[in-house]
């Protein structure tokens, strides 16, 4: 579970800090729609997960993340609006993995270590906020395959915990 808040860390503040350097449009509006995308994320979620259950909604939005972040480095300059619908699915879905975890883990741990357990990985996933300044720096492409490892090693590491829907 820390692994997963440690990548959604990196992941999320990430993208968060490069909105205003992509090259394509206007910096304030990029940064304004990187957080409106975060409305639907907020909205869909919560009905993704009681259909399909926690752990499926988990894996799938860390997916997401990570298959959009692989695309992205691959996409041409001159496709301007494929990019930044690209990179605001990408938010997207790194937005509503960042939500669940915080239901999901709430609910998979047990109630009397319940609030230190959540805690701890909190705090111990601002290892990767620390982490995001030194990887914005690297190449893009270096910079957002490294996103999308991290985000397809969440989905698979998720199938190692169970289902806490029932």
């Amino acid at each position: 579970m820390t692994y997963m808040w440690i990548t959604d860390f990196i992941v999320y503040n990430g993208l968060s800090l490069t909105s205003t350097t992509l090259a394509i449009g206007d910096p304030h509006w990029n940064y304004t729609a990187s957080g409106l995308v975060e409305i639907p994320a907020s909205i869909l979620l919560p009905l993704m997960m009681d259909l399909i259950g926690r752990r499926p909604s988990v894996m799938i939005t860390h997916s997401l993340t990570g298959v959009v972040l692989t695309i992205l480095p691959f996409i041409p300059p001159t496709h301007e609006v494929l990019y930044l619908s690209m990179w605001m699915l990408a938010k997207f879905g790194v937005a509503a993995s960042f939500f669940a975890l915080y239901i999901y883990a709430a609910e998979l741990f047990p109630v009397e270590h319940r609030s230190l357990c959540v805690g701890t990985c909190c705090a111990l996933g601002n290892i990767g906020a620390l982490l995001v300044p030194f990887i914005a720096k690297m190449n893009p492409m270096a910079t957002f395959l490294i996103y999308a490892v991290a985000s397809i090693g969440s989905c698979c590491l998720t199938l190692l915990l169970p289902e806490t829907n029932h």
